[in-house]
């Protein structure tokens, strides 16, 4: 996956000089990392599905980013793929984030 490359633009705040801020132009969704992981180690969705006690549906949704991760998801992921719960947290919450920023820049 590629890796978001921050572009500078200026903030919005209400200040005497303009502040800069780094905003990523795009977020992967976590399920690509996912992939990749699953890849790599050469572990099937179902594989993975069976060891956190998921429904296959799930995993795939997840990889398909149709799917968000818990809190939940992220630590039984942790336990299924020693890649700590913050990380998938993370990836998700970024992931969110340009979604809604995405919508946000459309919708004005």
């Amino acid at each position: 996956s590629e890796t978001a490359m921050p572009v500078t633009r200026k903030s919005h705040r209400r200040s005497s000089r303009s502040q800069e801020r780094m905003v990523p132009t795009f977020a992967t969704p976590p399920g690509d990392t996912l992939r990749e992981w699953l890849k790599c180690k050469k572990i099937s969705q179902t594989l993975l599905a069976e060891t956190m006690g998921r429904p296959i549906k799930t995993i795939n949704e997840i990889i398909k980013a149709k799917a968000r991760i818990t809190e939940q998801t992220a630590i039984e992921l942790e336990h299924a793929t020693d890649v700590p719960a913050h990380f998938w947290l993370a990836m998700e919450a970024n992931y969110r984030l340009a979604i809604a920023r995405k919508s946000h820049r459309r919708n004005k």
